[in-house]
Formats: structure tokens, C-alpha cells, sequence
């Protein structure tokens, strides 16, 4: 834009994308990982019951810790991913790409695991 346009010299081509709503816009990929999350727990998981969550507050707290763990290395990205690279890779490596898998797993690998350790009511399902 500033080589087709013109315009002032101390403007860096990278930076004039690179401010917070450009960047955390990229978040909004996590609603398509959550749902095709939610399209692969249903058909190879067996979808999720209605009360499956219905526990006890202590396994609501171990549940949203193991969630927050498995979360965590792509949550690191976010705040470990330099601004200085490209905007477009900066955009797709700090955002998009970390928030989309972040959610696929939470509404999908997340299910199996939070089973294997108890934590959720499975006592309906069949």
C-alpha cells in the first residue's frame, strides 16, 4: 500500500496490520475448531450427553485443569510468537492456528481423556 500509495516514510510495511484487533481476530477460528470439535465427537466419539457434566464441583475443577493443561502449549504461542515477523504469519501462527486447536481439542480429544480419569457422569451413557 505505502509503495502503490505513498505516504510517510516512517511507517513500516509490517506494522500497519500488526495492532491488537488484527491479530486477536484471528481468535475468531476458535468457533470453527469447536465445531468441527463437536462434529468429530459426534461421529466417532459418540456425541455428549446432556448431563455428562453433572458431577461434583471438585471434578468441575480437575476437569477445567486437565482442560487447561492440554490448552497450554497451544495457548504458549500466542504469547511466545514474536510481532516482528511477517503480518500474515504473525496473524496465522499467533492466532488463528493456536485457537482453532485449542478448541477442536476442548469439544473433541479432550472428551476421552476427562473419562479415562473419572471426572465426568457416565453413568448414562451407553
Amino acid at each position: 500500500m505505502i509503495d502503490k500509495c505513498g505516504g510517510e516514510s516512517s511507517i513500516q510495511q509490517n506494522s500497519i496490520f500488526l495492532n491488537n484487533a488484527f491479530i486477536k481476530s484471528g481468535m475468531t477460528s476458535g468457533i470453527f475448531g469447536a465445531y468441527f470439535g463437536i462434529i468429530i465427537d459426534s461421529i466417532y466419539l459418540g456425541g455428549t450427553k446432556s448431563d455428562i457434566n453433572d458431577t461434583p464441583i471438585w471434578k468441575g475443577v480437575l476437569r477445567a485443569l486437565v482442560c487447561g493443561a492440554v490448552a497450554s502449549p497451544f495457548l504458549l504461542l500466542y504469547f511466545l510468537v514474536s510481532n516482528r515477523m511477517n503480518a500474515m504469519a504473525v496473524y496465522i501462527v499467533k492466532s488463528t492456528l493456536p485457537f482453532f486447536f485449542i478448541m477442536l481439542l476442548l469439544f473433541s480429544i479432550v472428551k476421552p481423556l476427562l473419562m479415562k480419569l473419572k471426572l465426568l457422569n457416565t453413568s448414562r451413557l451407553s
